[in-house]
């Protein structure tokens, strides 16, 4: 089983709505890829970069006043 992890590496990040700040995605095949900046910029859109794992932890945050 091969894992890769990353996390969001821009600067300035808008925290006025939900963020996705990193990955953990496990496949059986044992390939290597992180998701792409593209998903940690906009995770709805950019949801089929998960089907090349068989299990992926996301973790966001929403920040509140």
């Amino acid at each position: 089983m091969g894992s890769v992890w990353g996390s969001f590496s821009e600067e300035d990040v808008s925290i006025e709505e939900e963020v996705t700040l990193a990955s953990i995605c496990y496949s059986e095949e044992g390939s290597m890829a992180s998701l792409t900046n593209d998903f940690y910029q906009d995770a709805d859109g950019h949801l089929d970069e998960l089907a090349d794992y068989d299990i992926a932890y996301i973790v966001k945050a929403r920040f509140m006043e």
